[in-house]
């Protein structure tokens, strides 16, 4: 099934398709400093520390911060800053959560991940938008890419999940491509590309933003390990505009979330060996098994509303 298209912008879309990602200037340079003070400002007064849990748990993610009121006071000046401009260059697009990502000094670097799946039709695209406040390179917490790897494995991502490539992960940080940017030039991704950010090894702080946007028509869910399946059954919840921030800070968290189940679909998540998953970014071997597109279309019927 062929993905609807992103960008208003027949380069960027070209772009986008192949690499996965695109770079654009969405504030000036002013803009970016003021930004900067006022996002240090909102989480200083918090106290924010870091908050990750993954192996390199060392900075600091505001959606994942216990106040309530500090996760909805970020999310408003991500919006602030970023829906507008990414609106310009997307088509029918909206803004879904946002917020800071800052990396203290001496901080370590982010894991290979993905970001989690978030809409059930599987030609809606979830894209996101991370924006730093200084400029930043390969020496304090740049973000790095895995070009075309978006393209490769359509494998449901979410919380608790094992990705495919858990046993290599480590191994993808080489042929990945480490984005030097400057304050206010924003990196928009496929939410399925590869990415991680390096290791601050300056001496101060990364402040960095970032946005989630899915298509305008699109119903945003997230997938959740069912614990009664073994691991054969996603469970699928549907929090509400409301409830979004919530249900990403509370998915994580395996004693559970609150917003209720509306339905579940089998694990066909298929595992990619290290060697044929270097075969297919190198080129030599096609994507298969097109697993997104399969759940999705089961999901379709258990979330249809009379």
């Amino acid at each position: 099934m062929v993905a609807m298209p992103v960008f208003r912008e027949p380069s960027l879309q070209e772009a986008f398709a192949e690499r996965g990602y695109v770079v654009a200037r969405l504030l000036e340079p002013i803009e970016a400093a003021e930004l900067a003070a006022e996002v240090a400002a909102l989480a200083d007064a918090r106290g924010a520390a870091a908050n990750t849990r993954g192996p390199t748990g060392t900075y600091h993610v505001s959606l994942h911060d216990a106040d309530a009121d500090y996760r909805a006071a970020a999310c408003a000046l991500v919006r602030e800053a970023l829906a507008e401009r990414v609106l310009a260059l997307t088509r029918d697009y909206r803004f879904l959560n946002g917020g800071f990502l800052i990396k203290p000094a001496g901080a370590g670097s982010i894991e290979v991940h993905r970001d989690w799946t978030m809409t059930r039709n599987p030609r809606h695209v979830a894209i996101n938008c991370w924006c730093p406040l200084i400029d930043v390179d390969e020496e304090n917490g740049g973000l790095a890419v895995l070009e075309g790897s978006h393209r490769l494995v359509d494998n449901v991502e979410g919380p608790r999940i094992p990705p495919f490539f858990e046993a290599y992960r480590e191994t993808l940080r080489a042929p990945s491509r480490i984005l030097a940017l400057r304050a206010g030039e924003a990196v928009i991704l496929d939410y399925r590309l590869l990415h991680w950010s390096t290791a601050n090894r300056t001496g101060a702080r990364r402040l960095a933003i970032a946005g989630g946007f899915v298509p305008a028509a699109a119903r945003t869910v997230l997938y959740l390990p069912d614990p009664g399946s073994g691991g054969k059954r996603f469970n699928i919840i549907e929090p509400s505009a409301a409830d979004w921030m919530d249900a990403l800070n509370e998915a994580i968290d395996p004693s559970g979330c609150r917003i209720p189940v509306v339905g579940s679909v089998k694990n066909r998540n298929r595992q990619v060996g290290q060697a044929a998953f270097e075969a297919m970014l190198a080129g030599r071997a096609p994507a298969r098994r097109p697993v997104l597109a399969r759940l999705m279309q089961r999901t379709r019927a258990l979330l249809r509303r009379d």
